[in-house]
């Protein structure tokens, strides 16, 4: 893992941490920090963004990349599920959200849904979860999948 990049600048702001699509929405940000995540070879894996205040993310934005063939499909779920137990809860097992015991659970329908499906993209809408909210996308792209975990307070 990189030491974060942090942003507080507009300029920055609107040249690294562009993530939102409506406008006002975008300008509520004030500071972003960004991590680049590597294997243990130093191949690049994704990133880890936190945007909002100094304070406090208001949101975290978790893009991992995974090969065709999901060779590290597994290292996918394990940092999803570190991103929601340090930024959410760990109250995966009392909440069960969607009916899905785990987290893995979740995840492996999703992937059985994208794959089997015609769309370039899957979601798994919003999901609330101890206050606050969640969403995972996926995505077809040239290297294979990319995966996308949205933490919203």
């Amino acid at each position: 893992m990189s030491n974060p990049l942090r942003f507080s600048s507009q300029s920055y702001i609107s040249q690294y941490c562009n993530f939102l699509s409506d406008p006002k929405k975008q300008a509520l940000i004030k500071f972003c920090t960004s991590t680049e995540l590597k294997d243990k070879n130093g191949n690049f894996l994704g990133n880890i963004d936190m945007v909002g205040s100094h304070t406090a993310p208001g949101l975290v934005i978790v893009a991992l990349q995974s090969n065709p063939i999901l060779t590290n499909y597994d290292y996918v779920k394990t940092v999803f599920g570190s991103v929601i137990n340090e930024t959410v809860c760990q109250c995966w097992d009392k909440a069960k959200p969607g009916s899905y015991a785990t987290l893995s659970n979740m995840m492996n329908a999703l992937r059985d849904f994208h794959i089997n499906g015609k769309e370039p993209n899957s979601t798994t809408h919003s999901i609330p979860l101890a206050d606050k909210h969640f969403e995972i996308e996926l995505s077809t792209n040239e290297q294979g999948y990319l995966w996308k975990l949205l933490v919203a307070r």
